[in-house]
């Protein structure tokens, strides 16, 4: 008789796996608590929310300083770094998504549920808040975002969407699809390619919308501009477009790998 097959889950994915090899780490499976969850520890359940929360801050508050200091030539490349050294440090503990439009991603790839996206989209975004608010606190300089000089506000939210997107297509090949990232047998490229993609995202719409590419930031970006009372920052405006990028990122990689593979 065969095995009964089951939803597993690995940090960022839940992928199919046999019930006698069954591996449950950071979240619950498809909707449904762990049988043990009640009989864990409370730091162990809270681990991939606070790794989650602690690398969006680490994002936020890289970008705000970046965006601070008008040096648009390293700027891209220091908020890309970030975004690999932090996906680095925490993918074996909540999977490093430190992005709402990844983790909705992966609920619309049916890898997290819908509980757990609500979950790690609100540590994220936590995250974000509370980098903006120590940058507001401590920081005066004016916050430039949004569409830049010849640009219309549809062209810039047209680039924030398709960038939103590739982040997305490309998190999710790289680390939601079973035959690009086996059970036991775990790719490590994951953290370079998606922190590559927003080194060439940021590059490639520097001179169109100043490109965010992640809500939590765009939200973070809002509140550092509280201190200027002619607020030049788009990061609210930009949200939607991010989400709508999270849909046609999610599409893409459902069209390449139509079995979740």
């Amino acid at each position: 008789m065969a095995a009964q097959r089951t939803y597993t889950d690995f940090g960022n994915q839940l992928r199919r796996e046999t019930s006698s090899n069954r591996i449950l780490f950071g979240h619950e499976p498809m909707g449904q608590l762990k049988d043990d969850v009640f009989g864990k520890g409370f730091q162990e359940i809270m681990a991939p929310y606070f790794a989650e929360f602690c690398g969006t801050f680490l994002l936020t508050i890289t970008y705000l300083c970046n965006l601070a200091s008008g040096d648009p030539v390293w700027a891209v490349t220091s908020n890309g770094f970030m975004l690999i050294f932090a996906m680095y440090s925490f993918a074996h503990v909540s999977g490093a998504k430190l992005n709402p439009c990844i983790s909705i991603a992966l609920y619309l790839s049916q890898r997290l549920n819908f509980t757990a996206c609500l979950k790690f989209c609100v540590a994220q975004i936590t995250g974000g808040v509370c980098a903006a608010l120590m940058f507001h606190r401590f920081a005066t300089v004016e916050i430039n975002l949004g569409p830049r000089p010849g640009f219309s506000w549809w062209e810039a939210t047209i680039v924030e969407c398709l960038y939103t997107a590739m982040i997305c297509f490309v998190y999710l090949n790289c680390a939601a699809s079973p035959e690009n990232n086996p059970v036991g047998k775990h790719n490590g490229f994951v953290g370079i390619a998606v922190g590559l993609c927003y080194i060439a995202g940021g590059y490639a719409a520097m001179q169109v919308s100043g490109t965010v590419m992640n809500p939590s930031i765009a939200i973070g970006v809002e509140i550092a501009d509280l201190h200027d009372k002619a607020q030049t920052s788009w990061g609210l405006e930009y949200l939607p477009a991010e989400i709508i990028g999270a849909l046609l990122g999610t599409s893409g990689y459902r069209l390449f790998c139509p079995f979740g593979g």
